[in-house]
């Protein structure tokens, strides 16, 4: 033992105390230094991953485009339009619909139509060869996105309820609600779901009664496809099931 160095016994209690905090705090340091190092690695592979699946522009170059790096999300290219992310979300390969879902939409006087003016009140029938209960999007002809039905007025589950074989009309016509058209003139899309299972919850946590903007709406329809196709729920034996669904689109136009 050398002059500068002391053994705990011939230090002062105020000493060892000093001591201890000193290595307590040296010991704290390390620690939050490993974990801030720990965040920044994850956080990096986090954003390098996000890099990847956005399809960055090298991607599309050799040699980069021969390294398979690159798996592009439906809908990240930033040029895509929102009505070309729903046609490669649920139309095409894309299209999944076991129930036979159709959607037809009407005039106020029940005749079958694909035509409307803005301030138009829009009914929509709905046929399956399944029982379930059904969701309407609507994508609008400026890219915009409104949950159509269930909505803020019409939002029993009931009443979206159909019967295999039966028509459902939405709204009917004792319904305190109806389906405004709005503009602008374009073609629009309607995005019916039909889930055949009975659910405590709305079949997204994407249900909303405002219009989502064209720069997010490409995303909510990539989470409905994900939702879908994640969803599950416990049957009679306690086992964790996917749902049953169908998806069918239905264009109409607005005009002048």
């Amino acid at each position: 033992m050398t002059k500068n160095e002391k053994s705990d016994d011939n230090m002062s209690e105020e000493e060892v105390i000093k001591n201890k905090k000193l290595t307590n705090s040296l010991g704290l340091i390390r620690e939050r230094v490993n974990i801030i190092a720990l965040v920044a690695i994850f956080s990096s592979i986090a954003t390098l991953t996000t890099f990847m699946n956005e399809a960055p522009v090298w991607c599309d170059y050799y040699p980069f485009s021969e390294q398979g790096w690159c798996n592009p999300l439906p809908c990240s290219n930033q040029g895509m339009e929102t009505i070309e992310c729903a046609d490669a979300l649920f139309r095409g390969e894309k299209s999944y619909n076991p129930a036979n879902l159709r959607i037809e939409t009407l005039q106020a006087d029940g005749l079958p139509t694909t035509s409307f003016h803005i301030d138009d009140s829009m009914i929509i029938s709905i046929n399956s060869e399944r029982d379930g209960y059904v969701f309407v999007f609507n994508l609008e002809p400026d890219g915009k996105l409104i949950n159509y039905f269930p909505n803020q007025y019409c939002h029993e589950p009931q009443q979206g309820h159909v019967q295999a074989g039966k028509p459902l009309i939405i709204p009917a016509m004792d319904w305190l609600c109806d389906l405004p058209v709005t503009g602008p003139i374009g073609t629009g899309t309607l995005i019916g779901v039909l889930v055949e299972e009975t659910l405590e919850y709305n079949v997204l946590p994407l249900v909303f009664n405002k219009h989502i903007e064209r720069q997010h709406a490409k995303s909510m329809l990539y989470l409905l496809s994900q939702q879908l196709e994640t969803l599950t729920i416990e049957n009679e034996e306690g086992e964790y099931v996917p749902i049953n669904w169908s998806v069918k689109t239905a264009d109409y136009k607005i005009i002048r």
